[in-house]
């Protein structure tokens, strides 16, 4: 069975069904990346509390970050083609995670979007190919007629938007204009 339909709003079945089937999709998305060297961790941290022992500084794994039924998936790279690379991984991966448990992400442009932040050496060159025609990550997928994820640097997100440098200024102008 396969839905492209989302759940009723305001029904309280339907969320708990689907956050019942999205932790099984975080679940894979993180069994999947972690061994495939795909899973962004940042350095380890000793807690506040301690007085800087060697409790726990071993390297921590970025989760994925759900809301409602939105998904945020981060990616660390040290160079631009190595973030298009695990970019198209990872979404490979969250796609054929959907698709195994008979759900259709919305693959328009504006709904189901990667957010490339390019930063050092080569950033400018990768923006400039990523974003100077069309600005789609090929995922080699064929999910919802699709061959690709839409890309882009901003995101509007419940009329917030989510800018790659973390400026507010687009914010700002959008929330006086309204």
């Amino acid at each position: 069975a396969c839905t492209t339909k989302g759940t009723r709003p305001g029904d309280a079945w339907g969320d708990i069904a689907f956050n019942t089937v999205m932790v099984e999709v975080i679940r894979e998305i993180i069994e999947q990346s972690t061994p495939a060297g795909l899973a962004s961790t940042v350095p380890g941290q000793p807690p506040p509390w301690s007085a800087g022992g060697p409790e726990n500084t071993s390297p921590q794994v970025l989760t994925p970050a759900v809301y409602s039924d939105d998904l945020a998936v981060p990616v660390l790279a040290e160079t631009p083609s190595e973030l298009d690379q695990k970019m198209a991984a990872v979404a490979v991966g969250v796609l054929d995670a959907f698709a195994a448990r008979g759900l259709v992400p919305n693959m328009k442009r504006g709904k189901t979007m990667a957010r490339l932040a390019y930063r050092g050496r080569g950033s400018r060159q990768a923006y400039a190919q990523r974003f100077g025609g069309d600005a789609v990550l090929a995922t080699g997928t064929n999910l919802a007629r699709a061959t690709g994820v839409n890309c882009t640097t901003s995101y509007r997100h419940m009329g917030s938007i989510l800018d790659e440098r973390s400026k507010l200024r687009d914010e700002i102008l959008t929330r006086r204009n309204s």
